[in-house]
């Protein structure tokens, strides 16, 4: 998944792809900006999926649209430079 692909969890959380991971390109670092409800958390999360799970293991199910979603990734590319 390319760095700014907006993407959506088996969790139903949904965020954007901040880092590949060049040995699990299925598991990037993600920024997660929505929970499962689609409400935008108070500070987003980053996480790397290819990191051990406490819980549940977090994984891509689909790459969205954001201009769909009404959000702008911009703001969150130029947080992680």
């Amino acid at each position: 998944y390319p760095v700014g692909s907006w993407v959506e969890l088996n969790t139903g959380e949904r965020g954007m792809v901040t880092e590949v991971n060049p040995i699990h390109a299925l598991r990037p670092s993600v920024k997660l900006i929505w929970d499962a409800t689609h409400q935008r958390y108070p500070t987003p999360l980053l996480v790397s999926l290819a990191a051990p799970a406490t819980g549940p293991q977090r994984t891509i199910v689909c790459t969205l649209d954001p201009i769909q979603d009404d959000v702008d990734v911009h703001p969150y590319l130029e947080e992680h430079d």
